[in-house]
């Protein structure tokens, strides 16, 4: 069984060790010029909103996680994870006029838990190296 959606997200790479090595207004302009860039030379409008919805509600997430909550970076790419999913089916179900979609809520969390879970390993792994430290 194929579920849309699923996709290892490591775009998010960049924009997670941005938030965590630079300020928040530097990781969402990096998040918005990924975005258009990738409309632009790949998508179209369809393609650009679901990944506006989906990458503003995961950044979003990740800060309120790793700032509020305190959650390591891991824990908030996991949850980054999940609500980019969220937002990409809040959109589907918008432009399709039905509820089905969320049947694959579901896999979609364990999607976005291991996809996140993989990519807040490599963003510490990433950090730790002494190439990024000034």
């Amino acid at each position: 069984m194929v579920i849309p959606g699923i996709k290892l997200g490591l775009a998010n790479i960049v924009i997670l060790f941005t938030l965590c090595t630079c300020s928040k207004s530097d990781a969402l302009y990096v998040l918005i010029g990924r975005l258009l860039l990738n409309a632009l030379l790949f998508g179209n409008i369809s393609s650009l909103m679901y990944s506006v919805c989906g990458g503003l509600l995961s950044f979003a997430v990740m800060c309120l996680a790793m700032e509020f909550i305190k959650l390591k970076t891991t824990a908030a790419s996991i949850l980054g994870g999940i609500s980019h999913n969220i937002g990409q089916l809040t959109v589907a179900c918008l432009m399709m006029n039905t509820s089905a979609v969320w049947v694959y809520l579901p896999y979609l969390i364990i999607g976005g838990t291991l996809a996140g879970m993989l990519n807040g390993m490599m963003v510490r792994k990433i950090s730790a190296l002494k190439i990024f430290q000034a």
